[in-house]
C-alpha cells in the first residue's frame, strides 16, 4: 500500500473542517456542499405533483396504466389507484409509485402548458431540428485536401472513403452520424452544414486537431409529435421549477 498522505494529516484536515461545519447554518452548508437546491427540488416536486388528483373517469386508464405488465391479479387492483399501490408486494410498489408520478405529472404539465406549447415550439424549432450527415476526420490537412479532391472527381463514395481513411470511430459507420439535433453538433460542423446543400461536400474544416470533411445528407425538420409536445411541456415546468427553487435558496440565504 502506497501512502498518499499520512493518516495523522488527513485526520486533522478532517477534525477542522467537521469543527467549521457546526459552525454554519444548515442551509448555507447545504448550498456550499451542492445539495440545497436538489433537496428543494424534490420537495418542490412532491408538493406540486401530490395535488393533482384524478377524476372519476381517469381513475381506470389510471390502474390500467400503473399495472401494465406487471404480475398483479385483478383483485389486487382497487378502484382506488393509491390503495393498488399500497396493497402492492414491496418489490413492486415502486414501480408503481414512480407511474403513478409521472401521470400526475403527465396531468399537470398538460393542464398547465397546454395553452403556450405552440408558441414555445416555434421557439425551439430550429433546437428540435434534426440532421443526418457525413464527416471524415483525419488529422493531416494535406490527407484531407486530397480525400476532398478525389471526391469533388467522384471516383469513389464518400461512405468507401470514410471506411478507408477516417480516424475516428464514424469509420465503423462510413462516416454515417446521426439522426442529432443540429443544435447538438459542434458549432463548427454546425456552420459548415447549414451552408450545404444535401449531398453536397464541404471543404475540410479544422475542429481542434482534426481536418473534416463534411457531407449533409439528410434533413429532418421538426414536427410537433405527441412526443414532442410532453418534451416541450416538461421543459416548461423544468423552467419554472427552476426559478422557483432559486426564490426558495435566496429566501432562505437571506433569512438565517
Amino acid at each position: 500500500m502506497t501512502e498518499l498522505i499520512p493518516s495523522e494529516t488527513l485526520h486533522a484536515a478532517i477534525t477542522a473542517q467537521l469543527n467549521s461545519l457546526q459552525e454554519k447554518k444548515i442551509a448555507s452548508l447545504l448550498a456550499e456542499l451542492g445539495a440545497l437546491p436538489q433537496i428543494i427540488k424534490n420537495i418542490a416536486n412532491q408538493l406540486i405533483i401530490g395535488q393533482i388528483v384524478f377524476d372519476q373517469q381517469e381513475i381506470d386508464m389510471v390502474n390500467k396504466q400503473i399495472a401494465e405488465g406487471l404480475p398483479l391479479p385483478p383483485d389486487k387492483i382497487f378502484s382506488n389507484p393509491i390503495d393498488t399501490i399500497n396493497q402492492a408486494p414491496e418489490n413492486i410498489k415502486p414501480i408503481l409509485v414512480s407511474r403513478y408520478r409521472e401521470l400526475q405529472l403527465r396531468k399537470l404539465i398538460n393542464s398547465t402548458y397546454q395553452e403556450i406549447v405552440d408558441p414555445y415550439f416555434l421557439e425551439r424549432r430550429a433546437a428540435l431540428e434534426k440532421i443526418v450527415y457525413g464527416v471524415i476526420r483525419v488529422s493531416s490537412p494535406g490527407v484531407a485536401d486530397e480525400l476532398y479532391l478525389r471526391l469533388i472527381d467522384g471516383d469513389i463514395t464518400f461512405g468507401d472513403l470514410a471506411q478507408r481513411y477516417s480516424e475516428g470511430d464514424e469509420r465503423y459507420t462510413k462516416g454515417l452520424v446521426g439522426p442529432i439535433p443540429l443544435l447538438q453538433v459542434h458549432p463548427a460542423i454546425q456552420k459548415a452544414l447549414t451552408t450545404i446543400s444535401t449531398e453536397e461536400i464541404h471543404p475540410p474544416v479544422q475542429v481542434d486537431k482534426w481536418f473534416l470533411i463534411l457531407t449533409l445528407v439528410h434533413t429532418q425538420p421538426a414536427r410537433m409529435t405527441d412526443e414532442t409536445r410532453i418534451q416541450l411541456m416538461r421543459e416548461l415546468y423544468e423552467k419554472d421549477l427552476e426559478i422557483l427553487i432559486k426564490n426558495c435558496i435566496d429566501h432562505l440565504l437571506e433569512n438565517q
